[in-house]
């Protein structure tokens, strides 16, 4: 059985991704990684959104096979952005509290 369109993994649709990573803020926040069913997956934060997103997608970056298996599975990234990294970094901690992320 087929995804519904939209649904399909990232790496999976070239088209989605890039414009996805194309449009990413480069100002600091946090993202939140979701899979088909809209389960997050993987919360995280950075001082540069854009630069830290397209880390998980870009080629040249060892990742660990664990982080490999969750980024076959993202379908959707969302992204808040904050007015600092110190701001991102809480945010981060209370967002992990309230959604307990699988990776």
């Amino acid at each position: 059985m087929g995804l519904p369109a939209g649904k399909e993994p990232l790496i999976e649709d070239s088209q989605r991704l890039e414009t996805l990573l194309r449009n990413l803020p480069v100002e600091p926040g946090c993202y939140l990684m979701r899979d088909r069913d809209d389960r997050i997956l993987y919360i995280g934060k950075s001082k540069k959104l854009r630069s830290r997103v397209r880390s998980y997608f870009r080629g040249g970056n060892p990742i660990s096979p664990r982080i490999r298996l969750m980024v076959r599975q993202v379908v959707d990234i969302e992204f808040i952005v904050t007015d600092s990294e110190a701001e991102a970094l809480a945010l981060e901690s209370n967002l992990i509290k309230n959604h307990q992320p699988h990776f």
